[in-house]
C-alpha cells in the first residue's frame, strides 16, 4: 500500500493494483491485530473507495473495552488516524487534515521502522496540500528538508508552494 501510494503522489500510474491490494486488505477488515496494519489496510481500501466495513469495525473494536497496548494504540491513533485518511483519500483533505496534523507525533506508537512511518507524514503532506493549508505543509516540509536537505520528495513539493 505505502508502494503504490507513493508512486501515485509522485504521479506513476499503478493502473488496477488498488483493486487486488483492496481485496486483500478486505479479507483482513476485522483482524485488528495491528494497529500499524490497519492504517495501511485503510489506505488500500480507501483508494477503492470501499473502507467503511473496515472503519465500522475498527470503531466497534475501541469501543469495546480492550485492554492491552495494542488496543490503546488503536483507539488513540490507528482509529483517529483511519478517519482522517479516509476523508482524504473521498477527496475530503480540508475535512482530516487537522486530525492528521494533531497525529504526527502519535504515529510513532503505531510500530514500524522510521521509514516506514514515514509514509503517514507524506500523507499528511499531501493532505495539507490538497486542502489548501499551505502553512502546515510549508512546515512540515520545512522539518523534512532540515532533516533531509537532499530530499528531492520535499524539495519538489516546496517548490510548489514557492
Amino acid at each position: 500500500a505505502s508502494l503504490l501510494w507513493r508512486l501515485e503522489s509522485d504521479g506513476v500510474d499503478v493502473g488496477d493494483r488498488w483493486v487486488d491490494l483492496a481485496a486483500r486488505a478486505r479479507e483482513r477488515a476485522q483482524d485488528h491485530g495491528s494497529a500499524f496494519a490497519d492504517a495501511h489496510y485503510v489506505l488500500a481500501l480507501g483508494r477503492v473507495g470501499a473502507c467503511a466495513e473496515l472503519l465500522t469495525s475498527l470503531r466497534g473494536f475501541t469501543v469495546a473495552g480492550r485492554a492491552g497496548d495494542q488496543a490503546q494504540v488503536t483507539r488513540e491513533v490507528a482509529q483517529p488516524l483511519c478517519e482522517a485518511m479516509r476523508l482524504a483519500l473521498r477527496g475530503r483533505a480540508a475535512d482530516g487534515v487537522e486530525a492528521l496534523a494533531s497525529l504526527q507525533r502519535e504515529v510513532l506508537r503505531l510500530g514500524g521502522s522510521h521509514a516506514q512511518r514515514d509514509l503517514f507524514e507524506q500523507f499528511f503532506i499531501e493532505a495539507a496540500l490538497r486542502a489548501e493549508r499551505r502553512d502546515l505543509a510549508r512546515a512540515a516540509l520545512a522539518r523534512r528538508l532540515h532533516q533531509r536537505p537532499d530530499n528531492r520528495w520535499a524539495q519538489k513539493r516546496m517548490a510548489r508552494l514557492s
